[in-house]
């Protein structure tokens, strides 16, 4: 039987098909070194596939627009000043929950229980009592059942409060400033600060007629009326004294 031999062309000697491969593997490359653990695994997943309380779309508007440069000032009625500026702002949301050292950043050997996405937003207050900071996290309402069942997300909440504003008058039962919870279901309203009229704006009232005593003559502990307008944080606070603060520019660095 006659048998005709076909010769073998090596692939490396087949120029059309080496371009179609590098084509392909490059394509594939920029997919895996572009794509993050949502697009490969589904939005809220991860790669070792815990829960991941990410932001959701309606969460970043609450986020603050705020950089490092800027700095806050309110004016009252006697033209008298109090600034804020913004000393660190992260921009990494997401860290885990691990045992023993509770949410934030975790070492290797930690056991995390799931992700979730926070956002901390450290200001600096000209009287150098205290250091106002705006806490944003997504978590679940029923901590303990996800953190008893990490690969299961469960249903989760918007999570914001105030920590450290140096003139309020409320404390906890350590004397330290009370934190102050953000509540997004009350109601909304309009006030106007020189001109800006501001159409989302939360009252927080700290419900005590009562100065607390001072450390720093700088920083009165007066003020028990906050007006947080949700795009925009911190707009205006009244005082025991009737001085009322009203955002009146942001200035650049």
């Amino acid at each position: 039987m006659c048998r005709m031999n076909t010769p073998l062309i090596p692939i490396f000697f087949n120029k059309k098909l080496l371009r179609t491969i590098k084509l392909s593997c490059c394509l594939l490359s920029f997919l895996l070194m572009s794509c993050t653990s949502d697009n490969l695994f589904g939005k809220g997943s991860t790669a070792d596939r815990h829960a991941y309380y990410y932001f959701r779309d309606g969460d970043f508007q609450k986020l603050l627009p705020y950089k490092e440069n800027q700095v806050l000032i309110f004016r009252n009625q006697n033209n008298q000043e109090r600034r804020f500026g913004f000393s660190s702002i992260n921009s990494s949301f997401k860290k885990g929950y691990t045992e023993g050292g509770g949410m934030g950043f975790f070492s290797s050997s930690a056991t995390v229980y799931f992700y979730y996405d926070e956002k901390v937003v450290g200001m600096v207050s000209e009287s150098a009592c205290y250091n106002p900071v705006v806490h944003f996290t997504r978590l679940p309402l029923n901590f303990n059942l996800a953190k008893a069942n990490g690969y299961t997300e469960y249903p989760s909440r918007f999570y914001a409060y105030i920590e450290n504003f140096p003139y309020w008058n409320q404390s906890d039962e350590y004397g330290l400033i009370s934190y102050i919870p953000i509540d997004y279901q009350q109601s909304q309203f309009s006030i106007n600060c020189f001109g800006k009229t501001y159409s989302q704006v939360l009252i927080i009232k700290s419900n005590s007629q009562t100065a607390l005593p001072m450390s720093n003559p700088d920083c009165p502990r007066n003020v028990h009326i906050i007006y947080y307008d949700i795009a925009q944080g911190i707009i205006g606070f009244d005082d025991l004294d009737g001085q009322q603060w009203r955002l009146y520019e942001i200035v650049s660095l």
